[in-house]
């Protein structure tokens, strides 16, 4: 009985260990997918499960797990047959590895972020190079990229910072409920869209401050608030949200000790799960940021924590599940990074790193 006993013990023991083991795939500017696994409960422990050649500038993924689709942008002028066009494919697992299955063109250059929305079954596509963006109809049980139901060319460019700003360039779209949203950076706009029974509605538009090209925007569990991280400036910027609405709260700076400002890019924006914290990276010198979420008579956003990173090109990162972990994808510096985060403070600790692919640009959980 106590060897019974202790055997399922040690059983209980490795399910709770391996219950802590998350899977992740990066990709990026290159030919190449990663499939890791990290064990937060280990100290952010990272294990290479597979890599795989695939098709060129895979730069950003959204996965669904209920049909266990990953759809990828190609971030190219052309892809195939599709003249000054990119495309948007989706991939499923044969074993190890990633197979394509649908590939359709973007109806525009360049396209640089993906988000697959559940409620509506859509997928929406920004386009930075074209300035465009556009929509697709998903079948909601096998995944498959049906067909385009929307395209919007952009035109407007606030032209403020002359060599950013010249063109339109939609950055990310993002969705809450039957609201859509659409950031141009070289607008300084962010365009609104109702999701009616499947089909886009135009709904107007928002500005941001002159020049500071809008980049991605975060959205906290709760409240009528939005956070977007502005990639010209070294700030981010909140909207209220009224019936889809938004309009310009306030724009606050953040600072890098030793950073040049003239170098400093914005990269990417989320919100902690427990809505009291708001997590951003930035490019030049690579650091984290970390703000805790005020009241507006506080001032809406009070920076707590600067940490750099281990490479000065923090393109993307990726809170986990829980929120107590954070998984970052250092473009140049071609590494991994896993840090904690103390769910009462909101900062940040290094934990690990590991080499991957040449310029990683996307995490994305699995």
């Amino acid at each position: 009985m106590r060897t019974t006993s202790a055997v399922l013990a040690l059983l209980l023991a490795v399910s709770i260990v391996n219950g802590q083991t998350t899977k992740f795939v990066t990709s990026g500017y290159g030919t190449s997918i990663q499939t890791f696994s990290v064990d937060f409960s280990q100290g952010g422990e990272l294990t290479l499960d597979n890599e795989q050649t695939w098709d060129l500038n895979l730069t950003f993924l959204s996965y669904d797990a209920s049909t266990g689709s990953l759809y990828a942008i190609h971030e190219v002028d052309s892809y195939d047959d599709f003249e000054n066009s990119g495309a948007v494919s989706r991939w499923t697992l044969s074993g190890s590895d990633w197979i394509q299955n649908e590939v359709l063109s973007v109806e525009g250059k360049g396209p640089c972020h993906v988000l697959l929305d559940k409620e509506s079954n859509l997928l929406f596509v920004a386009n930075y190079l074209g300035g465009s963006f556009a929509v697709f109809q998903i079948d909601p049980t096998s995944g498959a990229i049906l067909q385009n139901v929307y395209s919007e060319q952009f035109e407007y460019a606030s032209g403020v910072v002359p060599d950013r700003q010249a063109d339109p360039h939609a950055h990310e779209a993002i969705v809450q409920g039957d609201n859509a949203y659409v950031i141009d950076l070289g607008a300084d706009r962010i365009y609104q869209y109702k999701i009616v029974d499947g089909t886009i509605q135009k709904n107007g538009y928002a500005d941001a401050p002159p020049g500071v090209g809008p980049r991605h925007m975060a959205l906290p569990p709760t409240g009528n608030l939005a956070y977007v991280m502005n990639e010209l400036e070294m700030s981010a910027s909140v909207y209220e949200i009224n019936e889809g609405t938004l309009s310009h709260l306030q724009t606050i700076p953040y600072t890098v000790a030793g950073a040049d400002p003239a170098v400093q890019t914005g990269a990417e924006i989320e919100v902690g799960r427990n809505g009291n914290f708001l997590y951003l990276s930035t490019r030049g010198d690579g650091a984290l940021v970390v703000f805790e979420i005020k009241s507006a008579q506080d001032g809406y956003l009070q920076q707590i924590q600067e940490l750099k990173t281990l490479g000065d090109v923090p393109r993307h990162f990726a809170l986990s599940e829980d929120g107590k972990n954070l998984v970052c994808g250092t473009q140049g510096a071609n590494l991994i990074e896993v840090y904690s985060i103390d769910q009462t403070t909101g900062m940040v600790t290094f934990l690990t790193s590991e080499t991957t692919i040449p310029d990683p640009t996307i995490i994305t959980y699995l």
